[in-house]
């Protein structure tokens, strides 16, 4: 009996992260956001603001004017680059954290509008969120690097093989 409620249980869930969203478009949104809020790797939250981060690319991925140009970003990068001592560095980043952040999802969001591929925006915004805090995922890992898999195939054909 146990067991019987167990596997009903489990496959509830599972059927809950199958029917996620409604279509492979609304999946596959959500997967690149999480696969770019978890590139930031050892960025992540301490770093950057996982809400700044999911706007800059909402911005940039509509189309919508930016916060920060790249001349703000490339000046406060070759400031960082220039500035030897660790704590100052430290100080600095702390002091841009803003213009970071964003720009960090921004560039994301670029990539995506340069790649012709359709994208649910605010799919990927939430999803970038989840790579990046680590909160609980909509949908089970396997799904999303399929999804991802496919996506990419649809960019880079040449240099994906089955």
């Amino acid at each position: 009996m146990t067991r019987t409620l167990i596997v009903s249980v489990a496959a509830f869930v599972l059927a809950q992260y199958a029917q996620a969203f409604d279509t492979e478009l609304q999946n596959s949104s959500y997967s690149v956001g999480v696969f770019a809020g978890r590139s930031l790797g050892p960025v992540k939250q301490r770093f950057v603001d996982p809400n700044l981060v999911a706007q800059g690319l909402k911005d940039a991925a509509t189309g919508s004017a930016l916060k920060y140009s790249d001349r703000n970003v490339s000046d406060f990068f070759s400031s960082y680059a220039a500035t030897a001592n660790a704590a100052a560095r430290t100080k600095l980043w702390n002091a841009n954290k803003d213009l970071i952040s964003y720009s960090a999802g921004s560039n994301i969001g670029k990539a995506m509008l340069a790649s012709h591929q359709p994208f649910d925006a605010e799919l990927v915004r939430q999803g970038v969120i989840a790579g990046l805090t680590g909160k609980a995922l909509v949908l089970p890992e396997p799904q999303m690097k399929s999804l991802l898999a496919a996506r990419m195939k649809l960019l880079h054909p040449e240099t994906l093989k089955q």
